[in-house]
């Protein structure tokens, strides 16, 4: 099972070179009439120790510009095992600016390949007992996120998910308890066996995987990654029926679905293209993966996408393709959704004025 962290070993170094397709600069997006337009909450981030308190503030009025206030933070294992006061601090400038944060529950790095139940369950309780007093009475704190990613698990790996999933959401309320527990599964399309010999459910399959699990688990919250592959291929189309699948769980078990609408891609037209390139391997070791912002037009109908069927939206890709620090490509793409959210807020605002009731008339008229 490959996670988001292997994807990103060597995604901060090719960030740079990431050019931004023109046609989706700040000045070429047009709102599209009628359509429901949804703003993200905040992005994934990897939790920087190093990061002082005037780094972080700084990082935290470039998200707020552009409309943030959730900090999902993963990795945060880093501060359990040694970094609690930066961590500290970090909470406490959250605090101030109003700023939500979503915190991971911990997890090893090999966790999939190793099936170790009985050490992850040790890492989680450690971890979550660490950060507890720091986070449990913080006004700061909007819930645990269970970084433990899949899509659809059987023999041995879905034994240790059903085994993990629950006790990772209780370990998380009993320390604080009330406390939102979430997760971010993803869903793959490749049936061509390109990435590997995973299985690709059906919809309906999906959906009754997820409901199960969720149920057993006990979510609050569902933040569907809408991925496929990571691929510039990929349609809307193709993603609707997992949208769909999973609505469909979380209603069924009593969760809320979030949109984990994902701002970075590879930029490949095909899968033949990628193949030709790197031959038939998982992206995650391609030889040119080619990552980008995916480009505003796009972007936005993956929201649209995604607002059909979620409650809010997250992102993943914004820390490392789409924040205005790392380069000019990515100072493109943080205008580009500030000028959305900006037309987005404008609207809206429209809208509420049209549909105040009018004052009524002057007494004097009246008669």
């Amino acid at each position: 099972m490959l996670t988001r962290r292997r994807l990103l070993s060597s995604a901060l170094s090719l960030a740079t070179a990431l050019p931004l397709t023109r046609g989706a600069s700040a000045a070429a997006v047009t709102p599209a009439a009628g359509a429901r337009r949804p703003l993200l909450r905040g992005a994934l981030y990897w939790y920087d120790p190093s990061l002082s308190v005037d780094q972080w503030r700084d990082e935290l009025e470039t998200q707020r510009k552009i409309g943030f206030d959730l900090l999902w933070l993963c990795g945060t294992r880093q501060a359990s095992e040694g970094a609690l006061k930066q961590f500290e601090e970090l909470v406490r400038l959250c605090e101030r600016r109003r700023v939500k944060l979503l915190v991971d529950c911990g997890s090893t790095g090999d966790w999939y390949t190793t099936l170790d139940l009985k050490n992850e369950k040790s890492v989680i309780t450690r971890h979550v007992e660490r950060l507890a007093p720091i986070l449990t009475d913080s006004p700061a704190l909007f819930g645990w996120y269970v970084p433990q990613e899949i899509y659809f698990c059987s023999g041995p790996m879905q034994e240790y998910i059903t085994g993990l999933y629950p006790f990772a959401v209780e370990t998380c309320r009993k320390v604080s308890p009330g406390c939102r527990v979430t997760v971010s599964p993803f869903f793959i399309l490749d049936r061509t066996k390109t990435f590997g010999d995973f299985t690709v459910p059906s919809p309906d399959q999906y959906a009754r995987y997820w409901e199960r699990l969720i149920r057993r688990a006990g979510f609050d919250i569902v933040m569907l990654q809408d991925s496929g592959e990571h691929f510039a291929w990929v349609t809307d189309t193709q993603r609707r029926p997992y949208f769909a699948a999973m609505r469909r769980a979380c209603d069924r078990a009593g969760a809320k679905l979030w949109g984990n609408v994902e701002c970075a891609e590879m930029n490949y037209s095909s899968i033949e293209d990628y193949i030709a390139v790197n031959g038939r391997v998982h992206h995650a070791v391609a030889k040119e993966p080619r990552w980008r912002p995916v480009p505003m037009p796009r972007f936005e109908s993956k929201l649209r996408l995604a607002a059909e069927f979620c409650e809010d939206f997250v992102t993943w890709g914004y820390r490392e393709f789409c924040r205005p620090a790392v380069g000019e490509a990515t100072r493109d793409w943080y205008e580009a959704y500030r000028a959305y959210r900006d037309a987005c807020l404008t609207r809206r605002s429209a809208t509420a004025r049209d549909a105040a009731p009018r004052d009524a008339a002057p007494r004097d008229a009246a008669r």
